[in-house]
């Protein structure tokens, strides 16, 4: 699997809070409340793996050679982000349903529907399930040369547990689990039928499996106005494909700052390695790589007048570059777009 999609919306949920990381916190008053975002991203990607997003174009449909380098696509993509939360007249319990930050930054789409509760100062305790409604689209074998690939959908559906604010302090921690399914998973089937590789080898590009992504987080108030978040995080993709698996650690940085009482600004850095498990059957060597992810979002309180709104504008910028180049990925992506909470 690709790893372009890990930042390129970051933009987009980043707007929900002044820390893309910081665990949520209880509302102060009982009820409805949450946002919805709508927007527009214009994006130039490469990606050999990817095939589309909410209807954007992330990869060439046609490749001339299993081993080369992606093709760059530009495209726009529609952002549209929603959160409802019921806060319990206890003031300490909620009910939430929406779009989540880490599985917009894995093109996953998840919806995320759970529970948190506060349990004094101990912490706040979170438990949901995510499910996949819009899927993203992949190559059903991706290696397939010299004619039109065709798309299947790649969904990712598991739980996720988190304990925050442990202790009253800015530490979180949090764990997720999920399953990997790709709808008609065909990968290496025109390289078998070529004698490229062999069947027994083909089972090493399975992109079925597992991801666990174990992550810890330090939240620190720098000053009024001012937020560094901290994450640290384990990932693992247990895939049924050795060749696809890997495992590895990224870290990511959130800096949110308001600028006078209008304007604010949100930045992400994410920097993170990974190695795989066995060797690539199609070029006989084991894969590595390494990711490197930018953000800058600034925020306008009541835009153009419009009371109530928030508007946003920003930059993305991911790149992933492997050991074996027909797995690189890049994306660049500027946005803008408006925020209304209720």
């Amino acid at each position: 699997m690709s790893l372009l999609p890990r930042i390129l919306i970051t933009a987009l949920v980043a707007i929900a809070s002044t820390s893309a990381f910081a665990a949520k916190q209880i509302a102060a008053e009982p009820g409805i409340s949450g946002f919805f975002t709508l927007g527009i991203g214009a994006i130039s990607s490469e990606s050999n793996m990817l095939a589309t997003a909410l209807g954007a174009d992330l990869g060439d449909d046609t490749i001339d050679d299993p081993t080369q380098d992606p093709d760059s696509e530009s495209s726009a993509i529609p952002l549209v982000g929603l959160s409802v939360t019921y806060t319990f007249e206890n003031k300490a319990t909620e009910l939430f349903f929406g779009s989540s930050f880490e599985d917009f930054l894995r093109f996953d789409f998840a919806t995320v529907i759970g529970v948190r509760h506060q349990v004094g100062d101990v912490g706040i305790f979170e438990v949901s399930a995510l499910s996949t409604p819009l899927a993203t689209e992949v190559w059903e074998d991706p290696y397939l040369a010299g004619s039109a690939r065709d798309e299947t959908d790649r969904t990712t559906d598991g739980a996720r547990v988190e304990w925050g604010s442990i202790f009253g302090s800015g530490f979180d921690v949090r764990f997720s689990s999920r399953e990997v399914d790709i709808d008609d998973e065909r990968s290496g089937d025109a390289l078998v039928a070529a004698t490229t590789i062999t069947a027994a080898e083909q089972e090493l590009l399975d992109r079925n499996g597992d991801i666990t992504v174990a992550s810890v987080v330090y939240n620190w108030k720098i000053e009024e106005g001012r937020i560094l978040s901290i994450s640290v995080n384990s990932i693992e993709y247990d895939l049924d494909g050795e060749a696809m698996a890997y495992d590895g650690t990224s870290v990511q940085l959130a800096y949110a700052a308001r600028l006078n009482d209008r304007s604010n600004i949100v930045t992400n850095l994410l920097f993170g390695s990974y190695d795989y498990d066995e060797e690539n059957p199609i070029v006989d060597e084991t894969n590595e790589s390494d990711l490197t992810g930018l953000t800058f979002t600034y925020f306008l309180t009541d835009p153009f007048g419009f009371k109530g709104w928030l508007g946003n504008a920003g930059f993305v910028y991911s790149d992933a570059d492997h050991d074996i180049d027909f797995y690189d990925s890049n994306a660049t992506m500027v946005n803008i777009g408006v925020l209304r909470r209720f």
